[in-house]
């Protein structure tokens, strides 16, 4: 999916916490918009953090949302920053996540949400299930 950006200048001067950020709000806006429920964010624990948490209806599963955001692709596309440890640290948390809020899930997925953004535009590509 692309979307042009409105002030491409601000966000060229954002720091790289900023940019994140930014990216997960775009990145929440994005999974609204396909009705999922967006349960925490930022949710943080001794081995890490989630960057969203949400409830994806038409899978019925409970699912953490990686953001990653990029203004440059110099060092690969921001899934490449998706490792398979990354992968399991996310799963561990999940399960710490459903642990603290005393919840019960019939499913569990994990999700990255690869953002970059180039010449004005915000390109985001969805990859569910990983």
């Amino acid at each position: 999916m692309q979307i042009p950006i409105a002030n491409p200048q601000q966000i060229a001067q954002y720091s790289r916490k900023e940019l994140g950020a930014w990216g997960e709000a775009q990145g929440a806006a994005y999974l609204e918009s396909l009705r999922y429920e967006i349960l925490d964010r930022n949710w943080f624990h001794k081995n890490g953090e989630l960057d969203l948490v949400a409830y994806d209806p038409g899978r019925e599963a409970l699912v953490a949302v990686e953001v990653k955001t990029r203004r440059s692709l110099r060092s690969g596309l921001p899934v490449e920053a998706v490792t398979a440890h990354k992968m399991h640290r996310l799963r561990v948390l999940l399960l710490a996540w459903l642990a603290e809020k005393a919840q019960r899930a019939r499913r569990i997925e994990i999700d990255v949400l690869a953002i970059s953004v180039q010449h004005n535009v915000l390109e985001l590509v969805h990859y569910k299930g990983m």
